[in-house]
């Protein structure tokens, strides 16, 4: 089963309601960060 598309966009909505911070851009990648300690990066490419 594949997922659904989801752009990069809506993606660092939605993970900002669940309480990661973006600490960092370069490019087209952001880079987030949550209290706990939990990283991720969302590509911003169309």
């Amino acid at each position: 089963m594949k997922l659904p598309l989801i752009s990069g966009e809506d993606m660092c909505k939605l993970i900002a309601k669940l309480g990661f911070v973006m600490v960092h851009r370069k490019g087209s990648h952001t880079i987030w960060r949550h209290e706990d300690g939990r990283t991720t990066t969302i590509s911003l490419h169309s």
